[in-house]
């Protein structure tokens, strides 16, 4: 009886080493995964948004209960494709940088795969040790760029799950965004001196929140005025720096801008010493960051401000066609705008 028992797990173990394959995620680290993924769980900061940017949502069976906390669909586009099944998906944690699952929840969903962001090595491979499931770690690299470190990601997602077709798509989509921006763009003499405020970093903040390199701006060659400042990306500045920079244009992330609007009724004096708002050249862009970073709202964005600043150069460009075009090519699903507030004029 004994050695028909043993049979029976080596030949389990000899099948699950045929039907299954070597991955190196974003932390090097070498995990087994099953060839086949039908059971997807993701934790941690935009883990949902990459499955989702591979058009494999219908995976999806456990995600984090922060997701169910999204104030406004377009702060995180990829919640238009799990609007009608988030309800019925488990919740396997909280949310939130590092903050570890539930590991019996994850235990008994028994996922093929677990797919995370913002985990250390060790706790990924806690988290895979306690619920026997691998876990592959992906990131975004540093907030707002979209470097190398978000494509090979997405690259390494997209070999687990048989996917490279859809990734290659996309990056190719990608290229001719960056081509089509680029080319709309160049000579430009005495390019504009923009300000990004309101950015969005762990919640809302008030205007003086700015990101150093801005990567929609660089996109379309536009002088970000606080490309010098001595932060390694998100720095919130004091007033004194904002009237020395005095920028041409101002653009405020939504996401904070109930907050600003009612600073700005509260001391209009203060915020009228800044040309931007003398000249009334303050607007509005959609949030680049929530949850990490909306990649295709970066490129929407870029759109947004190249319209806004250089209208001759983008007069062919029609926002809400070209949003809709945006978010269909990563999403992968239609998605519904009559209802969206795509209006970037602040005053």
């Amino acid at each position: 009886m004994k050695s028909i028992l043993l049979t029976i797990v080596i030949l389990i173990l000899w099948v699950n080493t045929i039907f299954a394959k070597n991955i190196t995620d974003i932390l090097g680290r070498d995990i087994n995964i099953p060839d086949k993924i039908d059971k997807i769980v993701a934790i941690g900061p935009g883990a949902v948004r990459f499955v989702i940017y591979l058009g494999e949502s219908n995976k999806l069976c456990g995600i984090e209960n922060i997701e169910n906390k999204v104030e406004d669909k377009l702060f995180r586009p990829y919640t238009f494709v799990i609007k009608d099944k988030i309800k019925n998906l488990e919740i396997v944690g909280e949310g939130g940088p590092g903050k570890m699952p539930y590991f019996e929840k994850l235990t008994i969903l028994n996922p093929d795969l677990i797919v995370g962001t913002l985990f250390s090595k060790s706790q990924a491979d806690l988290i895979s040790e306690k619920t026997g499931v691998p876990v592959l770690i992906l990131d975004y690299g540093e907030t707002g760029l979209f470097n190398e470190i978000f494509f090979k990601s997405l690259k390494i997602l997209s070999i687990a799950l048989n996917n490279e077709k859809v990734y290659l798509e996309l990056e190719e989509f990608i290229q001719s965004i960056n081509d089509d921006l680029q080319k709309r763009t160049l000579n430009i003499k005495y390019p504009k001196r923009i300000y990004i405020g309101g950015v969005a970093y762990k919640g809302i903040q008030d205007i003086n929140s700015t990101i150093r390199d801005f990567y929609p701006l660089r996109l379309i060659n536009i002088d970000n005025v606080a490309k010098n400042i001595k932060s390694n990306g998100h720095a919130v500045l004091n007033w004194e720096s904002l009237y020395q920079f005095n920028p041409d244009y101002i653009f405020i992330d939504k996401y904070s801008l109930n907050m600003i609007k009612r600073n700005f009724e509260k001391n209009r004096d203060k915020f009228n010493l800044l040309k931007a708002f003398q000249e009334r050249r303050v607007y509005t862009i959609l949030p680049y960051n929530s949850y990490n970073t909306n990649v295709e709202l970066g490129f929407i964005d870029a759109y947004i401000i190249g319209k806004t600043v250089y209208p001759d150069r983008f007069k062919d460009i029609e926002l809400r066609s070209k949003i809709e075009e945006i978010l269909k090519k990563f999403l992968k699903v239609d998605t519904v705008l009559e209802d969206i507030d795509i209006n970037f004029n602040f005053f």
